[in-house]
């Protein structure tokens, strides 16, 4: 339980009494436990927020209405409603208070000042302006950090559990390369000359992906893509252009910087070598969902992002979908009518005697499989849209196979990622 001093002003918002972060007074707790504070506690409960750009992020935390006390873990005893504290009232949770988690965005180095600037441009992105070659030779060679920093993300993502930086990233249009170093030292994680319009070296994994969440082995200038990070330690946590000079600085644009707990790109369908199609519905009721169109009965399809490791396909390698060894849950809507009412998964190898498969219909559902429709779980799929969650165990290195069967010609799908937990 934390002991602070300051008292915080309650509003009612809509037709809830929730806690508003709207002034802070003095006020004396004591020295009482949640265990033994003398009357039964009844507040509100706070999911936790994590940092991103500006914003402040906050952890889980549960307030008593009566003592004005705060905790950071579920007291023994009390009643608690959830609520949800608005971007405005998070910033009013003054510095030193242990729910508040700093934000996360780019710094310059003070010893780099004089060739790296740094503009917000008001509208949530931020430009880099690197007006030394980098790693290269050049205009102020710089084997340093000539790039933004974040000092602050790895104390930002433990406060969480996350492990990774996330932000989007396009690199201007005369960078040739960037360099990527994470971690303690640069034997942790440092990457040189990742150079744009060609594959990514191998030996350590880039984590890039496009607009449509598609996983890439390579960038271009001039495009958004979405990159993740792995955070190592707190000192060296820099990303930075090569390329630049006093007349041409080496620019890339920054926006949505934020930690995360795991690498959780879009998830796309797709049939290989012509098996099938995939289209945007346009259909009422499924506008915006993917319409998987089979070319033959045997046709399976597979998804990017969520894949097996063996596949010829460049854009197929192991994902965050595979980076630990523990059980991940597939989430994904399911259109059910009379001409298409079932799915099959099919994981297959690394380590299980056989493939694990999970079948649903409207008959049955799979022991390892859950159905909600509207919000509400149910016994087996239903006519319309149904949300469909699958829990199927890993080990690491990824599977050798990820399929998935369609109980007809045509099927739809939409929202469809993967989660460690089973979330809707």
């Amino acid at each position: 339980m934390n002991k602070r001093k300051a008292l915080m002003a309650l509003s009612l918002t809509g037709a809830i009494a929730v806690i508003g972060l709207t002034s802070f007074a003095a006020f004396a707790t004591g020295n009482l436990s949640a265990e033994d504070t003398p009357h039964v506690h009844a507040g509100y409960h706070y999911a936790e927020a994590l940092p991103s750009g500006k914003e402040i992020g906050v952890r889980e935390y549960w307030v008593c209405c009566s003592c004005h006390e705060h905790f950071l873990t579920l007291p023994g005893t009390g009643t608690w409603t959830d609520a949800v504290l608005s971007s405005e009232e998070r910033a009013l949770i003054p510095q030193g208070d242990d729910r508040r988690v700093e934000p996360v965005f780019p710094y310059v180095r003070d010893d780099m000042a004089s060739n790296v600037s740094i503009a917000d441009n008001g509208d949530g992105t931020w430009t880099v302006a690197n007006k030394s070659s980098g790693i290269l030779s050049g205009n102020a060679q710089n084997w340093g950090e000539s790039g933004p920093v974040f000092y602050q993300v790895y104390n930002a993502a433990s406060s969480f559990g996350a492990k990774y930086l996330k932000l989007d990233v396009r690199f201007g249009e005369t960078v040739p390369s960037f360099n990527v170093r994470f971690g303690p030292a640069v034997s942790e994680f440092y990457v040189p000359e990742i150079a744009l319009n060609a594959a990514f070296p191998t030996g350590r994994q880039i984590n890039a992906f496009d607009a449509s969440g598609k996983r890439v082995n390579r960038i271009a200038p001039g495009t958004w893509y979405t990159m993740y990070f792995e955070l190592i330690g707190d000192n060296f946590n820099t990303f930075w252009t090569n390329g630049g000079s006093l007349e041409a600085p080496a620019t890339m644009d920054l926006r949505n910087i934020e930690v995360a707990k795991e690498i959780n790109p879009s998830v796309a369908p797709y049939f290989k070598s012509g098996a099938g199609t995939v289209e945007v519905a346009t259909e009422e009721g499924k506008e915006g969902a993917f319409k998987l169109t089979k070319a033959n009965n045997s046709s399976v399809v597979n998804f990017l992002g969520i894949t097996h490791t063996g596949s010829p396909e460049v854009n197929e390698f192991t994902g965050g979908f595979f980076d630990s060894d523990d059980y991940r849950y597939f989430i994904f809507d399911y259109y059910v009518d009379s001409s298409n009412s079932a799915w099959y998964v099919e994981a297959k190898g690394q380590g299980y005697a056989s493939a694990l498969g999970r079948y649903c219909d409207k008959t049955m559902t799979a022991p390892d499989a859950k159905i909600y429709v509207n919000g509400e779980e149910v016994a087996t799929m239903q006519d319309g849209w149904n949300t469909c969650v699958v829990d199927l165990p890993h080990v690491g290195g990824g599977w050798t196979d990820f399929d998935f069967s369609l109980g007809g010609d045509v099927a739809y799908m939409r929202n469809l990622r993967y989660s460690k937990t089973a979330t809707i």
